[in-house]
């Protein structure tokens, strides 16, 4: 399955789900809000795989924990399905990934500019004041 069909999957599974979590947001924070949407992304995600795998022979097998560093608080902790053969990677984990990198690759950018660890601390504490503001968690 290639990755646009797998996008175009997502989307069509991100709309069903969303549905129950919306009956919940009042008793959420944005960052449960965006974790619960996460997770439920990936469990669904993991469901349309084991549905596509070849002989049905992969079966759902948990999940595990991974914390992801957050501009806006310290980390958040993110529970990550997986299958009994591991050839599941979710693509939704990635697009985190991708925001890790993002916020490690500015970081660094700052300090090769010539800021000291405390100024790109500084840095990242100001634009984690303007993102509360503005309902961000990355």
């Amino acid at each position: 399955m290639n990755k646009d069909t797998r996008i175009k999957q997502c989307e069509k599974m991100l709309h069903a789900g969303m549905a129950n979590l919306f009956v919940s947001q009042n008793i959420l924070n944005m960052d449960q809000f965006c974790v619960s949407v996460l997770e439920i992304l990936m469990l669904l995600e993991r469901e349309d795989y084991l549905k596509h795998a070849k002989n049905n022979s992969d079966i759902g097998n948990g999940t595990y924990n991974r914390t992801f560093k957050a501009l806006k608080t310290n980390s958040l902790m993110v529970q990550i399905p997986r299958t009994r053969s591991g050839q599941f990677k979710p693509l939704t984990l990635e697009l985190i990934q991708k925001q890790q990198e993002q916020v490690n690759s500015l970081a660094l950018l700052l300090y090769r500019k010539g800021l000291s660890s405390r100024d790109v601390s500084s840095v990242m504490q100001e634009f984690n004041r303007k993102s509360r503001n503005m309902g961000g968690i990355f």
